[in-house]
C-alpha cells in the first residue's frame, strides 16, 4: 500500500458525505494536485495526468477491498452501504412489451445482466444485440446495450483502443437520443479518458470539452473540473490559445455560480485583465484612467506650480498623472486643496496595482509559448 492511499481514502469519504457519489477519476487527479508537495513532491505537473491513469486501476482495487467503497458502471464512487439503485444510472432497467416484442429472450436476459456480471465472453453478443437495436426507436434500450457493450469492451483485453473509443461514442450517441444528459457526459469523458490513455491529447480536449457542454449548466462544479481536464491536455501538446479559450470558459461558469461578493470581484477582474490573460486589455485600462486623470486634475487639481494657461495645463496634468501613477512622485507639482491630496492618492494606489497586474499578466501569457 503506497503512503498516500489512506490519506486520499479520508479525503474521498468527507467528499462522499457531501456529495454521494464522485466521479473517481477526477477524484483522484483533484487529490494528487493538492498534494503534490506533500506525497508526490518528484512529480512533474505535466506528468500528473500519466500518473493518475497509471494509478486508478490499482489505487480503485484498494479502495474497493479495503473500504467497501462501491464502484458504479459509469465510473462513479458511492459511500459503502449505497446500492446502486439509490443513486441510478440515469435510465429504466425494465421493458416495456412493445420492446419486448421485438427482444428475444436471450436479449432480454442480455440486457438483464448487472455490469458486473458482464464478462469478455459476452462482447459479440451484445455488438450483435446492438446492431439489431441501431435502427430501432427504443432508445433508452440502445443506451443500455451500448453502455454494457463500452463495459465490455473495457475488461476485454483483445478489443483495440480505437474500437472501444468508438463503443463509448455510440454510447454517448444513443444516451442523447434517449435524452440521459448526464449519462451524455458519463460516455464522452469515457471517449476523452480513454484519448488520454493513449496519447492523443487533442482528442482527448475536444471531447472532455463536449463532456462539459452536455451537463447541465447547474453542475457548474463538475463542468469546471472536466473543463480543467480538457485545459490540461491542450497545454499537454503547446495549444496555448485553446488551452486560454478553456480557461476563460472555466472562469465564466465560475462568475456565474459565485456569491455576490466572489462574482463583484471576479467582474473586476474580467474587465481589467480579462481574467489575467490579456495585457492588451490591461494597457487600455491604464489609458483610460491617465485620460480620466488627466481631465479631473485639469479641472480640480490646485497648485502653485501648475500652468493656468490651459494647453500648458493640460500638459501639466498629464506630466503630473504619469508621474504619480507610476509613483515616481518628483514633487514639482504638489496638489493644495483635498480634493487633489485624495485623488492623487488614488492615483498611486491604482497605478501599484495595475503595474503588478500587467506585468502579472504579460508574465502569464506569454511565458507560455
Amino acid at each position: 500500500m503506497k503512503e498516500w492511499y489512506s490519506p486520499a481514502l479520508e479525503s474521498l469519504l468527507g467528499e462522499l458525505k457531501r456529495d454521494k457519489k464522485v466521479k473517481g477519476l477526477d477524484f483522484l487527479q483533484d487529490f494528487v494536485l493538492e498534494n503534490r508537495e506533500m506525497y508526490f513532491q518528484e512529480l512533474e505537473f505535466e506528468d500528473v495526468d500519466q500518473f493518475v491513469t497509471d494509478q486508478f486501476d490499482q489505487f480503485q482495487n484498494w479502495l474497493t477491498a479495503q473500504s467497501g467503497v462501491k464502484v458504479l458502471a459509469n465510473g462513479k464512487w458511492v459511500e459503502p452501504g449505497s446500492s446502486a439503485e439509490s443513486v441510478g444510472e440515469g435510465f429504466d432497467h425494465s421493458l416495456t412489451t412493445s420492446e419486448a416484442g421485438i427482444l428475444s429472450s436471450d436479449d432480454v436476459a442480455l440486457l438483464d445482466l448487472e455490469v458486473f456480471d458482464i464478462s469478455p465472453s459476452h462482447l459479440d453478443s451484445f455488438k450483435n444485440l446492438y446492431a439489431k437495436l441501431a435502427a430501432t426507436n427504443l432508445n433508452e434500450v440502445k443506451y443500455k446495450c451500448a453502455f454494457r457493450l463500452a463495459k465490455c469492451g473495457e475488461i476485454n483485453n483483445d478489443v483495440p483502443d480505437y474500437e472501444l473509443i468508438s463503443f463509448w461514442i455510440n454510447a454517448s450517441e444513443a444516451a442523447t437520443e434517449a435524452g440521459f444528459k448526464e449519462n451524455v457526459c458519463d460516455s464522452l469523458f469515457e471517449v476523452a479518458y480513454h484519448y488520454q490513455r493513449i496519447s492523443k491529447f487533442r482528442e482527448a480536449a475536444e471531447y472532455f470539452e463536449k463532456a462539459a457542454k452536455a451537463l447541465a449548466d447547474n453542475d457548474s462544479r463538475r463542468k469546471r473540473q472536466i473543463l480543467k481536464n480538457a485545459r490540461a491536455q491542450y497545454q499537454m501538446i503547446g495549444d496555448h490559445d485553446a488551452a486560454t479559450k478553456v480557461f476563460l470558459e472555466e472562469k465564466e461558469i465560475e462568475a456565474k455560480s459565485a456569491r455576490r461578493s466572489l462574482k463583484v470581484a471576479l467582474f473586476i477582474y474580467k474587465i481589467t485583465s480579462n481574467y489575467g490573460e490579456s495585457p492588451g486589455r490591461v494597457a487600455l485600462n491604464v489609458l483610460c484612467v491617465w485620460v480620466l486623470s488627466v481631465i479631473v486634475f485639469s479641472l480640480f487639481l490646485a497648485s502653485k506650480d501648475l500652468s493656468q494657461d490651459f494647453p500648458d495645463r493640460i500638459l501639466d496634468c498629464i506630466y503630473y498623472s504619469v508621474v504619480t501613477f507610476t509613483t515616481l512622485g518628483y514633487g514639482d507639482i504638489t496638489p493644495e486643496n483635498a480634493f487633489g491630496k485624495i485623488a492623487s492618492g488614488l492615483l498611486a494606489i491604482l497605478g501599484l496595482l495595475y503595474t503588478s497586474l500587467f506585468m502579472v499578466t504579460v508574465v502569464r501569457r506569454y511565458a507560455r509559448d
